[in-house]
């Protein structure tokens, strides 16, 4: 009986006989593996920060302003500096003249004016003839000639010679054609610089004023010169007289009017000196 007990209580301690043996107790089960470390976000580029909405790029911040030197010469230099720019062109300036023989009016024959045909000037005239009996006032001689505007002597044939035979009659060989011979036959003058290309000439002086020299300033009414008939034709036979002014505004390589007829082109002169009429 007793016997018997002992055995039905190793039976329960034992469970239905499917467990492990008492020499290999059973283990308590495994804990569950932990979830997989999350990966390691890259360390953050402080040049491109993070938009922390929805891990974006954010915009980089907005430039510095330019400076417009170092736009242009790339770091500064005198290479983009702004005496380094061209500057815009200069318009010339044709009004404001003051007219040449004090108090004198404008010509209206044709023949004193821009565009008129002349024989012994390349064929056309390029400038105003100022005569006593189409000026309206005294005119001859040694009148006086002053500067029509502001400007620099830029020429003074301070050591003019005289108009000779020969050199007519070289001139006359050539078909009067050139710019000497041109030159020539405006005979002794006066060019003021009167900037963004314009320039006047006075010719046929007879002579040029005291004080009058290459680099000098001139302002409007300063006496410049005298009227005379210096590189005319005429002046080689003394018994014949041609004393008058010949007057020109220049614009670069044209004079004043050029391609229009000459009562067009008095107008234009008429606008310069300001007279209206």
């Amino acid at each position: 009986m007793v016997f018997m007990l002992a055995i039905g209580l190793a039976f329960g301690l034992n469970g239905d006989g499917g467990g492990a043996s008492d020499s290999n107790p059973p283990t308590a089960p495994p804990a569950s593996a932990p979830p997989p470390a999350a990966e390691a976000a890259p360390a953050s580029d402080s040049s491109q920060p993070v938009d922390p909405t929805d891990g974006e790029l954010a915009p980089l911040p907005e430039s510095p302003p330019v400076d417009s030197a170092t736009a242009a010469g790339g770091d500064g230099d005198a290479a983009g500096t702004a005496q380094d720019v061209a500057p815009l062109p200069v318009e010339p300036v044709l009004t404001g003249f003051t007219v040449p023989i004090p108090d004198a009016c404008v010509s209206e024959f044709a023949g004193h004016l821009p565009s008129a045909s002349r024989a012994y000037r390349n064929g056309i005239h390029e400038g105003l003839d100022f005569y006593e009996f189409a000026s309206c006032v005294p005119l001859g001689l040694g009148s006086v000639v002053i500067a029509a505007k502001d400007g620099v002597i830029v020429r003074a044939d301070l050591d003019y010679t005289e108009l000779t035979q020969a050199e007519y009659a070289a001139a006359e060989a050539a078909g009067f054609q050139g710019e000497e011979v041109l030159d020539l036959f405006r005979g002794r003058q006066v060019w003021i610089d009167h900037g963004a290309g314009v320039v006047t000439r006075y010719a046929h002086l007879s002579a040029i004023a005291a004080g009058i020299a290459v680099g000098d300033p001139v302002v409007a009414g300063d006496i410049i010169g005298f009227v005379g008939e210096s590189g005319s034709p005429t002046s080689l036979h003394p018994v014949e007289t041609d004393f008058h002014l010949h007057f020109e505004i220049r614009i670069g390589d044209s004079y004043l009017g050029e391609g229009l007829l000459p009562l067009e082109a008095r107008q234009l002169y008429i606008e310069a000196f300001g007279l209206g009429g």
